[in-house]
């Protein structure tokens, strides 16, 4: 028989209260090293530490069984398979940012700009519930340095 893969997030806070979780329904583990599989002892559950927005793939080409992650991976992702259930724990929000001398203070001050995010899904939608036409600007991480930049 082979072990049942559940996938959390390698690093954050998601990772840590993930933990807990599972340790409340009776699954220990302990991440040595870095590594990231772990056999949690006495179980046929191993726990994989992958990057939150790889745990999508992973699921979806059979590859892990369960994932733990956050709604806004849900949200960029349309294509998760299955939600089995909304655990209620990590709480986040998504927020628009703009430097304190920017002209931009209300949602329509947004029409034409540049828009920098890693949740290009999620702000076209927005921007298309808002009737706003903007141009997304694709970024992996450290959004809030794309203004100084000015790439948006």
């Amino acid at each position: 028989m082979s072990n049942l893969k559940i996938a959390i997030q390698k690093k954050g806070h998601l990772r840590d209260d993930s933990l807990v979780f599972l340790s409340s329904l009776g699954i220990e583990c302990q991440q040595k090293n870095d590594e990231l599989i772990t056999l949690c002892p006495n179980t046929n559950i191993e726990i994989i530490f992958l990057r939150d927005d790889d745990i999508p793939n992973y699921i979806n080409n059979n590859l892990i069984d369960f994932g733990i992650i956050g709604n806004d991976v849900i949200e960029e992702n349309s294509n998760i398979t299955k939600i089995v259930r909304k655990l209620g724990f990590s709480k986040c929000s998504l927020v628009m940012a703009s430097p304190i001398n920017s002209r931009i203070k209300k949602v329509n001050d947004l029409q034409g700009k540049k828009i920098a995010t890693s949740y290009p899904n999620i702000l076209n939608k927005f921007l298309n519930d808002n009737n706003i036409t903007s141009t997304i600007i694709e970024v992996s991480g450290s959004v809030e340095v794309a203004p100084k930049l000015n790439l948006a």
